[in-house]
């Protein structure tokens, strides 16, 4: 009852003519089974433990936690657990906050963009913001780029939705007046021109102007 009523496709596939009705069973070899058990966790308790060891997950991709938040999250998206799948982008938005390391984000990009269907913003949403936010930084040394270039060469999806993001809104900025409290597009109203350092310049809108 408690599992079945927090997920349709559980309880679609234990209480319709499929053979987990009649066997009471349901297989989730499919999935790491500390991810499963975490899954149980959230089920019973309405939470899950974030804290990662060597003997939860093999696989050295999966080691940093935003990783696992992403997995969590693809889950939750699977078997349609609302709560677990706020839940777990809640933990992600939290990790990249706390974490550093530009390269424990990347490192998750994958998970994010490959676990999920494009309709599912929960996580790619956070992945463009941060990335906006701090790639530029990030990307000043060779091993920084090399790194970057392996994800961007196997996630041309985060490549293409993250440019789109720049191309729709250049800038972005928080504003106190609307009270968003969140990242929103703002425009420049005063510009240096980087040629001669004098003030006056102007952002170049393409709907009014052209340079050709």
């Amino acid at each position: 009852i408690i599992i079945c009523s927090q997920s349709p496709v559980f309880r679609a596939a234990c209480t319709g003519s499929f053979k987990e009705a009649s066997s009471q069973t349901y297989n989730m070899d499919s999935h790491p089974l500390p991810v499963v058990q975490r899954l149980v966790d959230y089920l019973y308790t309405g939470d899950y433990s974030e804290k990662l060891n060597e003997a939860d997950i093999d696989d050295e991709d999966h080691q940093c936690e935003l990783s696992f938040h992403a997995v969590m999250f693809a889950l939750a998206n699977k078997y349609d657990i609302e709560g677990l799948e706020a839940l777990s982008a809640k933990k992600y938005a939290k990790e990249l906050r706390k974490d550093s390391d530009v390269s424990n984000f990347l490192l998750s990009i994958p998970d994010v963009y490959n676990l999920t269907p494009g309709s599912s913003r929960g996580l790619r949403d956070l992945a463009l913001e941060f990335a906006r936010e701090k790639l530029g930084a990030f990307l000043t040394s060779t091993e920084a780029q090399d790194v970057f270039n392996d994800i961007a060469d196997d996630n041309p999806e985060f490549i293409r939705e993250l440019l789109s993001s720049f191309l729709r809104a250049p800038l972005m900025g928080i504003c106190f007046n609307c009270g968003h409290g969140k990242p929103v597009p703002v425009e420049v109203l005063q510009c240096r021109c980087r040629e001669c350092g004098k003030g006056g310049a102007s952002i170049l809108d393409h709907q009014k102007k052209s340079w050709f």
